[in-house]
């Protein structure tokens, strides 16, 4: 296997975890890309936990399952400790709520998809201007910019955001919409 087919293995893997169907995953394959294009970053020390959720499912589940032999082991080493993408950060959020509430974690990848507004935008290929829509929301919401009612996160419209950990807004979800 080499390192370009063990990447478009593992996106095909994510695009699994994401959606339920596999009309769904090829419908938004392109905001997917988008998505795991993007870095995730964070403003608030805490928000790294979740970024390495992400980094233990990419080492844990997804390289264990594989058959890594005849790949360079230095290139495999730094890919398995790269940053993980945005992308990767949600799906592992959308674990975490399968932990406490046990639905198929793409149920949970969904309502995020769906709050975020995302679903506007089908189709294997995105425009540059969509694109541009999807990063600026995705680096609002990382930022902890206050926001307005109608702020567009992974948690919904939850208002002013500056302070608050990802864990916090996640919670303050769940408390509201999924317990």
């Amino acid at each position: 296997m080499s390192e370009e087919a063990l990447a478009e293995l593992y996106f095909s893997w994510l695009q699994q975890d994401a959606f339920g169907s596999k009309a769904d995953r090829q419908r938004y394959e392109g905001v997917l890309h988008v998505l795991h294009d993007i870095p995730f970053y964070w403003t608030n020390w805490a928000d790294e936990d979740r970024a390495g959720d992400a980094l233990s499912y990419r080492q844990y589940e997804f390289l264990t399952a594989q058959d890594l032999e005849h790949l360079d082991q230095m290139w495999l080493e730094a890919w398995g400790r790269a940053s993980p993408s945005v992308l990767e950060v949600l799906l592992g959020m959308a674990r975490r709520w399968t932990d406490y509430f046990e639905e198929p974690s793409y149920i949970y990848f969904e309502i995020m998809f769906l709050n975020l507004g995302f679903e506007k935008f089908p189709g294997r290929v995105i425009s540059p201007r969509r694109q541009r829509h999807i990063r600026a929301t995705i680096d609002d919401w990382l930022s902890h910019l206050d926001a307005d009612d109608d702020a567009k996160t992974p948690f919904g419209p939850i208002g002013p955001m500056k302070g608050f950990t990802i864990w916090e807004q996640m919670n303050f979800y769940a408390n509201n919409h999924l317990c």
